[in-house]
C-alpha cells in the first residue's frame, strides 16, 4: 500500500478505500511529499511547482501528475447545499378547529407535539406531529388569566410547560401542556425591568429559563421559569454589536448561547446566556445568500444549526452554529407546498423536522432533510486498488501499485 503526502497550497488528498470502493479523505498538508512504499519511507522535496522535481520511487509506482487545474478547483471549491422536502401542511383561514388567523408563532416538544400561537384568533392550538389530530385548544381575547391578546412567540419546556408572549397585553403566561392550568405570569406595559413593549419571540434553555425578545425596548430579557426573578437583559437601539433594531425572534442552544433574530438590522446576533459576550453575528439586508429581509425568528436544532426565518425574502436559511457557513435554503413567494407568504416563526424537532408558520398563508408547513451531501468529489473506481488521489492547484497525482509481471 501506499501512502503520500504532497506540498503545496490547498492540498486535498483521497485515499481508494479497497472495502468500502469509495474515496476518502486523508488530510490537508504542506509538508514536503513523504512517502511509505511497503513499510519502507522515502522522502523528496519538489517544492510548490508540483512538476519541478523527479520522482523516482519504486518499481512498483507508476506517477502520472494530469494538469486538471478547471475541474478542481470547480469540485473542490464548489458547497452543495443540504435539500430539505416538503412533507406535510395544515391549515386555512378561518376561527374553526385547525384554521388559523394569522399563525405567528410555532413550537415542537419533545415528543413531536406541534404548539400554534393562532395570533388574530387570540388562542393556542396543539397538534399532532403530522396537524391531522388537533390535541387541544385554548384562549380567547382579553386581559384576564388565560385570556390572550395578539399571541405571538411560543416555547415549551422539558417538562412540556407552553409559554406564550402577548404583543397587546405586554405580558408572559406559563401553562400547563394542555392549556388547562395558568403556572405564571408576568409583565406590564413599559420599559423598566420586567416590563415589555412588544414582547414577541420567547425560547427557554435546558434548565427552564425564559428568554423574551422585547421589540420595542430593544433589548433581550432573561427570567427564571416563574418570572419572579430577572435573570439579565442586554441591549439598546442601534446597530453597532449587541445592540437591536426590532429584535423579533430568539432562540437558545443546547450550550446555552442565545440566537437573536435582529429583524430590521436584517441580521442574526448570538451571545453568551447572559448576553455579556458577543459570539458571531452574521447577515446584511438582501436577497442573496446569507442575506435576510427582515428575518422574524430563529430556531437551533440539537446540534447547534440554526435556522432562521428570513421573512420578507419567502425562504429559510439553515446555517452552522457561527452563520459562517450557509448549510440550506428553501422557500420562494407563493401558496404552493415548500412557498410561503410571510413566514413568522420557525421550530426544530429531535428528528431535524422543520416546522414553518406561513402566516399569510394561515398555515403550518412541516419539512425534512432528504440529503446531506459531502464537499468530497466521488471518483470513478477506474484505478487500481490502494489509489490515492491528490489535487493540489488544480492537478491530480495519481500514484498507485502496479501488479507483479
Amino acid at each position: 500500500m501506499t501512502w503520500c503526502i504532497a506540498i503545496a497550497p490547498c492540498i486535498i488528498i483521497y485515499y481508494y478505500n479497497n472495502h468500502c470502493s469509495q474515496y476518502e479523505l486523508i488530510t490537508v498538508s504542506t509538508s514536503p511529499i513523504t512517502c511509505l512504499v511497503d513499510s519502507r519511507i522515502l522522502f523528496f522535496d519538489t517544492g510548490i511547482n508540483p512538476g519541478s522535481g523527479m520522482m523516482v520511487i519504486h518499481k512498483k509506482i507508476i506517477l502520472c501528475i494530469q494538469v486538471l487545474l478547471f475541474f478542481l478547483i470547480l469540485v473542490q471549491g464548489v458547497v452543495a447545499l443540504e435539500t430539505y422536502g416538503f412533507v406535510t401542511k395544515w391549515g386555512s383561514q378561518g376561527s374553526g378547529n385547525g384554521e388559523f388567523e394569522f399563525p405567528a408563532g410555532v413550537a415542537v416538544d419533545s415528543v413531536g407535539n406541534v404548539y400554534v400561537a393562532d395570533s388574530d384568533n387570540n388562542r393556542i392550538q396543539k397538534f399532532s406531529s403530522d396537524g391531522s389530530t388537533l390535541l387541544a385548544k385554548w384562549g380567547s381575547q382579553g386581559t384576564g388569566d388565560g385570556q390572550l391578546w395578539t399571541p405571538w412567540g411560543i416555547a415549551i419546556d422539558s417538562a412540556g410547560n407552553v409559554f406564550v408572549s402577548e404583543i397587546n397585553n405586554y405580558r408572559i403566561q406559563k401553562f400547563t401542556s394542555d392549556g388547562t392550568t395558568l403556572l405564571a405570569k408576568w409583565g406590564s406595559h413599559g420599559s423598566g425591568d420586567s416590563q415589555f413593549h412588544y414582547p414577541m419571540g420567547v425560547s427557554v434553555d435546558s434548565a427552564g429559563n425564559v428568554y423574551v425578545a422585547d421589540v420595542w425596548n430593544y433589548r433581550i430579557q432573561k427570567f427564571t421559569s416563574d418570572g419572579t426573578t430577572l435573570l439579565a437583559k442586554w441591549g439598546s437601539q442601534g446597530t453597532g454589536d449587541g445592540q437591536f433594531d426590532g429584535p423579533a425572534g430568539v432562540a437558545v442552544d443546547s450550550a446555552g448561547n442565545v440566537y437573536v433574530a435582529d429583524t430590521t438590522n436584517s441580521r442574526i446576533q448570538k451571545f453568551t446566556s447572559d448576553g455579556t459576550t458577543l459570539l458571531a453575528k452574521w447577515g446584511s439586508h438582501g436577497t442573496g445568500d446569507g442575506e435576510f429581509r427582515w428575518p422574524f425568528d430563529v430556531a437551533v436544532d440539537s446540534v447547534g444549526n440554526v435556522y432562521v426565518a428570513d421573512t420578507s425574502n419567502s425562504r429559510i436559511q439553515k446555517f452552522t452554529s457561527d452563520g459562517s457557513t450557509l448549510l440550506a435554503k428553501w422557500g420562494s413567494q407563493g401558496t404552493g407546498d415548500g412557498e410561503f407568504d410571510n413566514p413568522t416563526g420557525i421550530d426544530v424537532d429531535l428528528a431535524g423536522n422543520v416546522y414553518v408558520s406561513d402566516s399569510r398563508n394561515n398555515r403550518i408547513q412541516k419539512f425534512a432533510p432528504i440529503s446531506a451531501p459531502s464537499n468530497i468529489p466521488e471518483f470513478p473506481s477506474i484505478f487500481l486498488p490502494a489509489t490515492m488521489i491528490i489535487g493540489f492547484l488544480g492537478a491530480v497525482l495519481l500514484i498507485q501499485r502496479t501488479r507483479e509481471k
